[in-house]
């Protein structure tokens, strides 16, 4: 399951509790624009990948996924 976000994503969540919530969610990676730089050490730290990507790349994914929402 990915998580889509915008710019600057875990920003002011420097504690290992928001990606730990976020996993324990279900969420398996994140695809942002950029993200807070401690937010990321500590999503890698727990094997969650964060992959950055253009605004209009992650609204055309989003868009993709509202389509059809069992799209892998």
């Amino acid at each position: 399951t990915l998580l889509l976000s915008g710019a600057n994503f875990g920003c002011g969540s420097s504690r290992e509790h928001a990606p730990q919530a976020i996993q324990k969610y279900g969420f398996r990676a994140i695809i942002a624009e950029n993200f807070a730089e401690i937010f990321f050490g500590n999503c890698t730290n727990l094997g969650i990948p964060c992959a950055s990507a253009a605004r209009a790349d992650i609204s055309r994914l989003a868009q993709a996924v509202e389509a059809d929402p069992s799209l892998e």
